[in-house]
């Protein structure tokens, strides 16, 4: 389930639930105040769902 809320005026965030495999992985980044790993958390997120099936990257 993902849903959008909105926190203030130039800050949104994303709710989504995570797979229990997934949220060891995730638990090292923090992203309240460190967006540097929003990338990094964004490549894990999308490997994770490749594996699933539920995501193909792109040219395909």
């Amino acid at each position: 389930m993902v849903g959008k809320s909105r926190k203030s005026k130039d800050t949104r965030l994303l709710q989504v639930y995570v797979e229990p495999e997934l949220h060891k992985a995730l638990g090292q980044y923090c992203l309240d105040n460190d967006t540097k790993n929003a990338p990094v958390v964004r490549e894990l997120l999308s490997r994770f769902l490749e594996k699933q099936g539920y995501y193909k990257r792109g040219n395909e």
